[in-house]
């Protein structure tokens, strides 16, 4: 089984009061796997991207998190066996630019070397990369 997420943390300060906003997207591929189920992980991921893309406009505060990782034993009753975890975190917002957001990888689990870069056609070959 392979596992995909994605977490956005936005931090806004609206009339002095600060206001945190959270939004997760997640899809697990197996055999029970739909296409429904992908293009809906899909819209979901651009809709992320969209509002990270805003907060960093605005100069709000956001980190976006991306993980990928794969299991043995998922359809047992044992307990899965991972084989492999990647994760991916935004830089400040203030280091972000126009085009795309850029996460480093985080070098407990992933090679420094993958840092990633995301804009709209890269999420558009993150499809491709999905199934």
């Amino acid at each position: 089984m392979k596992f995909f997420e994605m977490n956005l943390q936005v931090v806004e300060s609206k009339k002095g009061e600060r206001i945190e906003k959270t939004y997760k997207t997640e899809l697990r591929i197996s055999d029970e796997t739909s296409f429904s189920d992908i293009v809906d992980f899909m819209e979901d991921i651009k809709n992320i991207w969209k509002r990270a893309k805003s907060a960093v406009k605005r100069g709000h505060w956001m980190e976006l998190e991306v993980i990928v990782s794969a299991y043995d034993n998922w359809l047992t009753d044992e307990e899965l066996i991972r084989k492999s975890f990647d994760r991916w975190v935004s830089v400040p917002t203030e280091e972000q630019d126009e085009d795309g957001i850029y996460l480093r990888a985080d070098t407990r689990y992933t090679a420094p070397e993958r840092d990633m870069y995301l804009t709209k056609d890269t999420l558009k070959d993150l499809a491709f990369t999905l199934w």
